[in-house]
């Protein structure tokens, strides 16, 4: 995964040393976790001085919140892809079956994801970062349902994405901390609770 390209800087060095910061910053989330990840950490990861790092970024938090942009990229093109083949008739259940095993094998290859989910929902000053993420995929999954056939539109569709975005936040969770042989059952079971949940909308049914 690449970092957003309106994050980058202009000057190439400047580009250089950011895209050191950040995969340093992935490096040491991978290995320590958020809380004991420390600018010092990450400047001897990259090999630049800590004051090289305030240049660009603040804190750790500054660079976990660029880190969640860039999540949320690799996410938006799994999403319209989601899109794309339901408008080519796939079946939903199998979209989101191929859509939950991308997330769960990303998220082994880029172990810095889980910790920079708990930073998000942890950190007390990145809890307003934290509603945008959310808010950010209610919106693209409101999108995903219209294509599965959910009828509902407007404040109905929002409150139907923002409660399945919740449960893709306990999965995404749920996955951290996991063991990873055991991976594909807690995606087993999540996929159980997601279809019961979306099936009845899809189907027209009323739900209480």
């Amino acid at each position: 995964m690449q970092p957003s390209e309106r994050s980058r800087p202009s000057q190439s060095r400047s580009q250089e040393r950011v895209e050191k910061i950040i995969i340093a910053t992935q490096k040491m989330l991978a290995q320590y976790g958020y809380e004991e990840t420390t600018i010092k950490r990450i400047a001897q990861a990259a090999g630049i001085k800590q004051t090289s790092i305030y240049r660009y970024y603040p804190n750790k938090r500054a660079v976990c919140s660029l880190l969640a942009d860039i999540f949320i990229e690799e996410q938006n093109k799994a999403i319209t892809h989601c899109i794309e083949e339901s408008l080519r008739g796939q079946p939903a259940e199998k979209i989101i079956h191929e859509f939950n095993t991308k997330l769960r094998l990303g998220m082994h290859q880029e172990q810095w994801i889980s910790p920079v989910q708990l930073a998000l929902r942890s950190d007390p000053h990145l809890r307003d970062r934290h509603e945008e993420v959310l808010d950010h995929f209610a919106e693209r999954f409101s999108l995903m349902l219209s294509s599965f056939g959910v009828t509902e539109t407007g404040e109905s569709l929002m409150r139907i994405s923002k409660s399945l975005v919740l449960i893709y936040d306990a999965y995404m969770m749920a996955i951290g901390r996991a063991p990873f042989e055991t991976h594909p059952k807690v995606q087993e079971d999540f996929e159980t609770v997601i279809h019961h949940y979306i099936t009845p909308f899809i189907n027209g049914a009323t739900k209480s």
